[in-house]
């Protein structure tokens, strides 16, 4: 699950949240979930807010079937272009 920290002004994308005591102990999203010497520690007074970052499947399957067909429809356009122009 990703979630995203807020503290100063700045936000981190992390994931592998873990709490001990008063810090809050993430792990920035792009580094694998194991990596502990990548975390980031945090006291809970520094933090501002923390949002659940939900993903969306089908968002994702309808955005990759538009990428593809507008790539479909730019190959299929420059391929006739090409026979028109004779190059």
């Amino acid at each position: 699950m990703r979630f995203e920290l807020w503290t100063r002004g700045h936000a981190y994308e992390v994931h592998a949240l873990r709490m001990f005591g008063e810090s809050l102990v993430a792990v920035p999203f792009w580094k694998p979930p194991s990596c502990d010497t990548c975390s980031i520690r945090l006291s809970l007074a520094e933090i501002d807010s923390v949002r659940v970052e939900k993903d969306a499947p089908g968002k994702t399957i309808v955005l990759t079937t538009v990428l593809l067909a507008v790539t479909l429809y730019c190959v299929a356009l420059i391929t006739a272009l090409s026979a028109l122009g004779g190059t």
